[in-house]
């Protein structure tokens, strides 16, 4: 998909104002499990767990409703697909669903170490959530670090703006080196994209898309680091992600 293209870029910001119509938003919700799921965990009749999960929920409660546009489905790939086609777009049905569904675009463009990308259920949930914000309570081995570096790939081929900066703060370079391997991995498996980008390992992770300016930076933070977190000062982002 050719990210940087002005024309594919407005295709894909008039797709968004198709679809993001409050009817077909709250239509959304109201639908899809992974939805429901969620709007269910804000309703105080079903609180459960420790004092912190409590005051964790109590807080979406006060919030109201998440800020997202719900799980986008098949109905809605096709519906954008043919508005877009009505109003002069050339976008194909496979480009609309790489780019509203992360785990399409994954499966279809990347694979890990030789193997296609398959998300478990609970990884779908998460790279297929729209919310603003988003909190992942995770067991080790459960392929959070793939789950990460899944959504900064799609990220980087797929934002709706030019420069899109995501920022990923780690607790020590194991790691941020992890995260690193794991995005490297995914691009190496495609020509195509990782002939797109430049890699940078120092004085930070960096991947840059030059033709349109998205990258991700990956910093440590925590104590064992050593530098308190004296690189992330300054910097700025689109999109921010906390890993532990």
């Amino acid at each position: 998909m050719a990210t940087g293209d002005v024309i594919v870029k407005d295709a894909f910001e008039h797709l968004k104002a198709i679809l993001d119509t409050p009817e077909k938003i709250e239509a959304r919700k109201k639908a899809h499990p992974y939805c429901q799921e969620c709007l269910t965990g804000c309703n105080k009749k079903f609180y459960v767990g420790s004092q912190p999960e409590r005051r964790a929920r109590e807080y979406c409660l006060e919030r109201g409703d998440p800020e997202c546009v719900g799980i986008y489905t098949q109905e809605d790939y096709e519906f954008g697909y043919q508005q877009l086609k009505k109003d002069g777009y050339n976008l194909t049905l496979e480009e609309i669903k790489g780019f509203l569904n992360p785990s399409f675009w994954l499966s279809t463009n990347v694979t890990l170490k030789g193997k296609e990308f398959s998300p478990f259920w609970y990884q779908d949930r998460a790279l297929r959530c729209t919310s603003k914000k988003m909190v992942l309570r995770m067991s080790r081995r459960a392929g959070k670090s793939e789950l990460l570096a899944g959504r900064c790939v799609h990220r980087l081929f797929n934002s709706k703006h030019t420069y899109y900066r995501m920022l990923v703060i780690c607790p020590a370079k194991a790691q941020a080196k992890e995260l690193w391997d794991k995005i490297t991995d995914y691009l190496s498996s495609n020509p195509d994209l990782n002939n797109s980008v430049v890699l940078k390992r120092t004085p930070y992770y960096e991947v840059l898309i030059p033709a349109n300016g998205n990258y991700v930076r990956i910093f440590t933070a925590g104590s064992k680091s050593g530098n308190q977190a004296m690189s992330v000062r300054g910097q700025s982002g689109n999109e921010v992600i906390l890993d532990e």
